[in-house]
C-alpha cells in the first residue's frame, strides 16, 4: 500500500488470518522488523488492549497499544515468533490479563488501533489495511510494516516502492485510489500488479505520484 498523499512511502501488508512464519520472514527482512497488527475496535476492546499512552502527543493520529508476544512464543522476535503471537491476536477471545489468554504483555509486536471509519476518517496506513480486509471479504485484523532501503536504511519512497513491488510481483495499491474506491463503492477494486505494468521494471516517470498511479 503506497501513501501517495502525505509521507510518499510504502507498507507491506498480509491478512492476519492467512499469515504464516514465511510471511513473516519476507516482511522483516524488507522492513525495519516494526511490525505492526492494525485492528478495530471492537477487537481491541474484546482482547482488553490500552494504548501506549493516554496523552499522545503525536499529531499523526496514530494508536499504536500495548505491545504483545504469544505466550507459546520463545523471546517474541523471531518470524515464528511473530506468527503465533499474530495467530493469537487473530483467534484469542479473552482479556490479555486473563489467566486463559493466550497473550503476554509487553511483547514484540504491536497491535493499532485503527479509525473504525477507515481512510474517509483519518489517511493512514493503519486504517487503508483495514479498508483492504473490508474490500476483500477477510477479517479486519492485518500485518503491516514499511519497506526499508537495505542499503540506507531508510524507508522506501517514491519510485523505489513501485520498483519494489515489481522486483517481487507484488500488486500495489495507492491510498487515493482506495480512497476514490471506498467513496465511490463502484468499479474494479483499486489493485494494481506493478509487474504486469512494468514488465522490464524499468523506471517509471520521475513524478513518484504519476507513476504509481497512472
Amino acid at each position: 500500500l503506497y501513501d501517495d498523499l502525505k509521507e510518499q512511502e510504502g507498507d507491506l501488508i498480509v491478512a492476519a488470518q492467512y499469515e504464516t512464519a514465511d510471511h513473516l520472514a519476507f516482511l522483516m527482512r524488507h522492513s525495519s522488523r516494526f511490525i505492526c497488527v492494525p485492528i478495530l475496535s471492537e477487537r481491541y476492546t474484546q482482547l482488553g488492549l490500552t494504548l501506549q499512552t493516554a496523552h499522545p502527543t503525536d499529531p499523526s493520529g496514530c494508536r499504536p497499544c500495548v505491545t504483545v508476544d504469544a505466550k507459546e512464543s520463545g523471546t517474541g522476535w523471531g518470524a515464528r515468533d511473530r506468527s503465533k503471537t499474530i495467530a493469537a491476536l487473530v483467534s484469542d477471545s479473552v482479556s490479555v490479563y486473563r489467566p486463559s489468554s493466550q497473550l503476554k504483555i509487553p511483547g514484540h509486536t504491536t497491535p493499532l488501533l485503527a479509525y473504525d471509519g477507515g481512510l474517509l476518517e483519518r489517511k493512514g496506513h493503519t486504517e487503508g489495511s483495514i479498508d483492504l480486509l473490508r474490500i476483500a471479504g477477510l477479517r479486519p485484523i492485518a500485518v503491516i510494516a514499511e519497506l526499508i532501503d537495505e542499503r540506507t536504511q531508510e524507508a522506501l519512497q517514491g519510485n523505489d516502492v513501485y520498483l519494489f513491488a515489481c522486483d517481487h510481483h507484488l500488486p500495489l495499491v495507492t491510498m487515493s485510489d482506495l480512497t476514490t474506491y471506498i467513496s465511490s463503492h463502484q468499479g474494479p477494486a483499486p489493485f494494481k500488479n506493478a509487474s504486469h505494468r512494468l514488465a522490464t521494471c524499468n523506471p517509471p516517470p520521475s513524478s513518484s505520484s504519476a507513476a504509481l498511479e497512472t
